[in-house]
């Protein structure tokens, strides 16, 4: 998860409707006992990609593609109908999970480092 950054989505928020957006989004996580102020990084990233997408279509703004890479895949799965709200929280979820399992396991990673 390296395009993400602390504070990402704040100033979104203060918009009632994307706001509002969010919290349907974290409402499908409670079946696993997450909560909207506590949401991890993959969970609030598809969250703001699931929220931006209903918020450009509130205002009639449809895009003409989608292309999506790594968690902006399950975005993309959004956008043009593939999955639900929930299908995409859920999916977010368990690979979320699955990753955090595994970590212990895995001896190699990647870094992504922004240099200039």
């Amino acid at each position: 998860m390296g395009s993400q950054w602390p504070g990402m989505g704040q100033q979104l928020m203060e918009i009632p409707l994307f706001d509002n957006f969010l919290k349907e989004s974290s409402e499908t996580l409670k079946e696993f006992g997450l909560d909207y102020a506590k949401l991890y990084v993959g969970y609030y990233s598809t969250s703001i990609q699931i929220a931006l997408t209903d918020l450009l279509c509130a205002i009639d703004i449809q895009p003409d593609g989608i292309l999506g890479h790594s968690t902006g895949e399950m975005g993309c799965g959004y956008a043009d109908g593939a999955l639900t709200r929930a299908q995409t929280m859920r999916l977010a979820y368990y690979r979320g999970a699955t990753i955090m399992a595994k970590r212990e396991k895995m001896r190699e990673a990647m870094a992504a480092v922004g240099l200039s």
